[in-house]
Parts: C-alpha cells; sequence; structure tokens
C-alpha cells in the first residue's frame, strides 16, 4: 500500500469520540498499558476507508444517534462489518506496539504471525463492505443488540472490551448494547434466544447486567471446541460462501462442560469486580440479572461509576 492510497484514521471514528466525550480517554492493550483514544489510529487504504466504509460508517452513526429501535432496523451484515472493522484495526495496533516499552527487543504487544490462521477466514468477511457476499444458509457470527440503560455523563455511555481468543466484542454506545461472535455461524445467537427474549421484559438493561451477558456469552464461546471451516465460490453475483457443519460427524458437543469457577473469571474481568465478589465457594456466584429463585432482576443507575451495590 503506497502512501498515495493510504491515510491514518481513527479505529474509533470522530463522531464517536466526540459524542461520548472520549479524546482524552484511555483504551486498555492486552500488555496492560493505555493509549488515549485521540491517538488510536492506523493506517488504511482511502478507497475503502472512504467509499465502502465510509457508507456503512455513515448508516452507523446515524442510526445510533436516533437510537435503539434505528438500530435494529439496519441489516445484519453492516452492523457485523462495522464492528469486525473495529476489531482488526484494534488487534492491527496491538501488533504494531510493543509489549514492554522499556525493551522493544521483547516483540510487539500481539506476535502477527500466530494471528495469521486462526482470522484468515474472518478477515476475508471484511470484503463484504466492497463485494457481495452470500450466505445460503449460516451466517459467518452472532451479532446480539440489547437495550441497556443511559447515564447522564456522556463518557460513560460508552464500552469497548474485546476478546481475541474468543474471537467476540462488546460495545456500549448509549442505550445500545452490541455483543458480537465473528465466527460461530450464528450459534450463539441461537442458544441465547430464548434468554435474549426474556430479558426484554427488564428493558433497559442495567450497564452490568451488559457486562454480566457478554461474560457469560464470551465464556461459552471460549468452550466451543469446534473450528469454523468454510468454502467460497465465486459467482456472477458475487462471492457465495458455504459454511461445513460444525458438529461435523463427531457426537461430541459442542461445547465443554461449564465450569463455574472459570465462568467467574470472566464475569470478574468484563464486570470489572474482584474474583472473591463473582464466586464464593461451594457453587455461589453473583448475578445482577436474576436472583437465588431465578426472577429477573431490575435496577435504576444510581452509582457515579454505575456499579450496584
Amino acid at each position: 500500500m503506497s502512501k498515495r492510497n493510504y491515510s491514518e484514521e481513527h479505529v474509533f471514528p470522530k463522531w464517536l469520540l466526540k459524542r461520548y466525550d472520549l479524546w482524552n480517554e484511555k483504551l486498555g492493550l492486552l500488555n496492560k498499558t493505555f493509549i488515549v483514544y485521540r491517538k488510536v489510529k492506523v493506517p488504511i487504504c482511502k478507497v475503502c476507508n472512504n467509499t465502502h466504509l465510509g457508507r456503512i460508517e455513515k448508516s452507523i452513526e446515524k442510526a445510533t444517534k436516533q437510537g435503539f429501535k434505528s438500530l435494529l432496523k439496519l441489516s445484519k451484515e453492516d452492523i457485523y462489518i462495522w464492528c469486525l472493522k473495529i476489531f482488526f484495526q484494534v488487534l492491527y495496533l496491538e501488533t504494531r506496539l510493543p509489549a514492554n516499552i522499556k525493551d522493544k527487543s521483547e516483540g510487539a504487544i500481539v506476535q502477527i504471525e500466530a494471528l495469521m490462521q486462526k482470522y484468515t477466514q474472518i478477515h476475508m468477511f471484511l470484503n463484504s463492505a466492497r463485494m457481495r457476499f452470500n450466505y445460503p444458509e449460516n451466517f459467518p457470527g452472532s451479532v446480539i443488540i440489547v437495550k441497556v440503560q443511559e447515564y447522564k455523563k456522556l463518557k460513560l455511555n460508552f464500552d469497548f472490551m474485546d476478546n481475541i481468543d474468543c474471537v467476540a466484542m462488546r460495545i456500549r454506545l448509549g442505550e445500545i448494547g452490541i455483543i458480537v461472535c465473528f465466527d460461530d455461524q450464528g450459534l450463539h445467537q441461537d442458544m441465547f434466544k430464548t434468554h435474549l427474549k426474556k430479558l426484554k421484559k427488564i428493558y433497559p438493561l442495567h450497564p452490568m447486567q451488559f457486562a454480566e451477558l457478554s461474560a457469560i456469552i464470551f465464556y461459552i464461546r471460549s468452550t466451543m471446541n469446534r473450528t469454523t471451516k468454510s468454502v467460497t465460490i465465486e459467482r456472477e453475483n458475487g462471492v457465495e460462501v458455504n459454511f461445513l457443519p460444525l458438529r461435523g460427524l463427531s457426537r461430541k458437543p459442542l461445547h465443554d462442560e461449564w465450569v463455574v469457577s472459570d465462568y467467574a473469571k470472566f464475569l470478574s474481568f468484563y464486570c470489572g469486580l474482584p474474583y472473591e465478589k463473582c464466586f464464593q465457594m461451594p457453587n455461589q456466584l453473583l448475578s445482577y440479572t436474576k436472583d437465588d429463585r431465578g426472577k429477573l432482576l431490575r435496577f435504576k443507575l444510581s452509582d457515579k461509576d454505575g456499579k450496584i451495590s
């Protein structure tokens, strides 16, 4: 890519940084260092950015400004591509930044060689921004959208966390909460269909309930023991993507056994809480969504940091 053909662009677009007053806020990286959002930039092809991805960016900006119902009217593919773009750009950034600022000989935060095979397939799906991709049977991933309560303080209405091992991310934009698993063929969206329908009874969710939901989904995704594979065929009307069945010829369940103590680690991390608060032996597990009898809980925003005491 020549300098003439690319420009440096914000990973999190300017409209988002302005809307949620994030210019001087910090993004946490995998090596536990931080970078201010205004400096979170990567090189990108001008044509791809301005023409192909630009169309999607404008539709996301407009829909998220109008609110939850407006976003639901967008195509799942556009939301998926927009989130995938952010996921890959953050990942790219971490392949360029040193893991140890004091000793750059240790290499980058993320070694790009280790990612090539794992992410090749979903990287291909980014091309659907500029050319037509058809999915006759399964969509590449799960796109889960829920309604969330909003804070009065702008910067508290934004939240982003990704998981490169699970190939997933969550992002909260005001009253809109989005969780995406990029390479599960929609498996987890289907798995949580009944649960998500029940959650509508307590809409809008408290941000901590949204965080808990993401922890559950990310954990279950981490226990998935299959790898998605696809066959692509170029046709006159675009690229046809056919996924091989996840189950294959094996009778083994698609997910490994649920381990409460392991899930509690996800809950602790994605809710920003001490592990001891999330789990106590033998089986006492924290939940902001259900009480001990399984009844759904409702909370209102009150604390400045959004935590529920």
